[in-house]
C-alpha cells in the first residue's frame, strides 16, 4: 500500500495545516482548496484557457470543475487494459482535445504522445505512456475533487 503524507498550505481563513493521508485510489482525508490554488497546482495556462472561453472567467471555472465528471479516463482504463489500440487513440485524442480546451498543458502534451505512439504503431511506447495519461488524469480529477 503506497500512503503519502502531503502538507496543505495553511490559508489566512485556516490556521492549522492538513496532513493528507493518502492510500492510492483510496484516500482516508481530503484537503480542500480553493479553485485557484487548484488550477495552479495543475498548472493550467489560465489565461490562454480564458481566452477559449472569450474572457467568461465563471464558463471556465465551469467546464474546468466539470472535468471529474467526463467518462474518457474510464474508457481509455478499459482499452488499455485490454490492449485495445484503436480504442486507445480515440479515448487519447478525445483527453487531448479537452486537456487542450481546458488548458490542462501536461495533460495535453501526454495525451498528444499517447495519441501519436499508437498512430505510429509503437506500442511498446504507448504501452508505457498510457499508466502516465491516467495517472496524471487521476491526478487532476482528485485536486479538481478537493475544491471547496
Amino acid at each position: 500500500m503506497n500512503i503519502s503524507i502531503i502538507l496543505c498550505k495553511e490559508t489566512k481563513s485556516k490556521q492549522n495545516i492538513f496532513i493528507l493521508l493518502e492510500c492510492r485510489k483510496n484516500p482516508l482525508y481530503h484537503c480542500s482548496m480553493t479553485y485557484d490554488e487548484a488550477i495552479e497546482k495543475i498548472g493550467l495556462d489560465k489565461e490562454g484557457t480564458l481566452k477559449r472561453f472569450s474572457g467568461n472567467e465563471a464558463l471556465m471555472k465551469k467546464f474546468v470543475l466539470k472535468f471529474t465528471q467526463d467518462k474518457t479516463l474510464s474508457g481509455l482504463k478499459l482499452a488499455v487494459q485490454n490492449k485495445d489500440y484503436p480504442s486507445i487513440e480515440e479515448t487519447s485524442h478525445t483527453l487531448k482535445g479537452v486537456s487542450g480546451n481546458l488548458g490542462f498543458t501536461k495533460l495535453y502534451e501526454d495525451s498528444a504522445a499517447l495519441c501519436n505512439a499508437v498512430r505510429e504503431k509503437d506500442f511498446s511506447k504507448a504501452d508505457s505512456l498510457a499508466p502516465k495519461v491516467i495517472e496524471l488524469c487521476e491526478s487532476i480529477n482528485g485536486i479538481l475533487s478537493s475544491v471547496e
